[in-house]
């Protein structure tokens, strides 16, 4: 039966007179390329709308959209809307599995235990094959160790050793190897019908994920746009078969924040503080007249009635670490961003021994320009871009990891429709 051809400036498909396709997935994929000599379009049938699952901890709302200091998201809304920025019609189910920290001081991870992962994973395995396999599941959750911990193994051989360390892991019920395998069965049971995504880990270039010892598994590590080399948090390893960018610039557009660069917004004014972003204090201001001492940083730090005052400048990185406000590691990782910061810091408070105590809630990295003009660029994109004029920033590989994923369903699903 010949099938009838729809013509549309919308998105129609070509069926027979049963309502069904007639084409095969590989005439599909031919008749996508193909355009009417008219200003109608031949639009191919694509594959049904992807179902995701993301499996993230429960965690208070940390993320700071807008730039405010304030937050506006959870982490598991974040990996959502990166998803659904390549691939609006993706179907996502957002796990949050443990309990909610009750402050910032408390690691979501913290409140989430090996046996809820590992009841959840049973729970997808024994569904798989009965119509409830979704095509894809991001677990961007990792537990890390350095390799200069693990005797013999080192970031190039650790996927030649991989079942050989998943073996020698201690058979507890609820420990590591017991996630592994979870994880493993998951992957064997579903035959290549979903993909598991999982972060590299944001210890370092030698740290391992544990995680990413399960075979078959996508692991993501990050690193920035048009670069091949990994940013400085992200793990590096022979396990890592995957990078994609880990820092991405947040910027204003109308009706909300753009965080992926798809020029629309991914999340609506409505869902942030709407506060004054704190970069603009600073971006294009004359780095002396924004910049502050160490002798002065010293001074603030020592009495915590005055640190508002670090509100009002930006320091030197090589002065934040000697002051120990943050650790050579954290260093390390900030000064491929910039040499100067902006930190903000709690407190207001001394402990028995009348020293002050705090804790440091926000850094935001800044670079000068030719001029000494301050800059605000931790995504690196060429000045001329839009992306340029961010108001915050994200980062992680588990930032990666979503980015992954969004991009190869964007490529399986998303329907596109050639110019005539």
């Amino acid at each position: 039966m010949h099938p009838i051809f729809k013509l549309s400036n919308g998105l129609q498909t070509a069926q027979n007179l049963n309502g069904k396709s007639a084409l095969s997935p590989q005439a599909k994929n031919r008749f996508a390329g193909l355009s009417h000599t008219g200003r109608f379009k031949w639009v191919a049938e694509l594959p049904s709308k992807p179902q995701v699952v993301v499996v993230a901890p429960k965690t208070l709302q940390g993320i700071d959209i807008d730039g405010d200091g304030k937050p506006d998201i959870d982490q598991a809304t974040l990996y959502q809307r990166i998803i659904q920025s390549f691939c609006p019609e993706a179907a996502i189910d957002l796990i949050q599995l443990g309990r909610k920290a009750k402050s910032f001081s408390k690691s979501g991870d913290k409140m989430l235990t090996n046996t809820q992962i590992i009841t959840y994973f049973d729970k997808i395995r024994q569904q798989l094959g009965s119509g409830k396999t979704p095509d894809a599941i991001l677990f961007p959750l990792a537990q890390s160790e350095d390799f200069t911990n693990i005797k013999g193994v080192n970031h190039q051989n650790v996927q030649k050793l991989g079942a050989k360390l998943i073996e020698q892991l201690p058979a507890e019920p609820n420990g590591k190897r017991s996630v592994i395998e979870a994880l493993q069965q998951v992957v064997e049971k579903a035959q290549g019908g979903l993909k598991l995504y999982l972060k590299a880990g944001d210890e370092g270039s030698e740290s391992l994920n544990w995680y990413n010892l399960t075979p078959g598994t996508i692991n993501v590590g990050a690193k920035k746009p048009g670069k091949k080399k990994a940013e400085p948090y992200s793990a590096i390893n022979s396990l890592i078969n995957r990078f994609e960018n880990g820092t991405l610039n947040i910027i204003k557009v109308k009706g909300g924040f753009d965080i992926t660069g798809n020029g629309k917004y991914d999340i609506r004014d409505e869902e942030v503080s709407g506060g004054e972003p704190i970069v603009k204090r600073f971006v294009g201001k004359y780095l002396p007249q924004v910049l502050g001492t160490k002798p002065y940083l010293d001074v603030v730090l020592s009495k915590p009635e005055l640190y508002h005052e670090l509100n009002k400048q930006i320091f030197n990185l090589a002065d934040l670490r000697d002051s120990g406000v943050i650790s050579k590691e954290d260093y390390a990782k900030l000064k491929s961003y910039g040499s100067f910061a902006f930190v903000r810091i709690d407190g207001h408070h001394y402990d028995s021994k009348r020293m002050p105590v705090y804790h440091v809630e926000q850094v935001i990295p800044f670079k000068v320009d030719a001029q000494q003009q301050v800059v605000f660029n931790p995504e690196g994109v060429p000045a001329k871009s839009r992306r340029f004029k961010a108001v915050s920033w994200i980062y992680g590989t588990d930032v990666a990891a979503a980015v992954a994923l969004g991009r190869d369903l964007q490529q399986k699903f998303s329907q596109k429709v050639l110019p005539s």
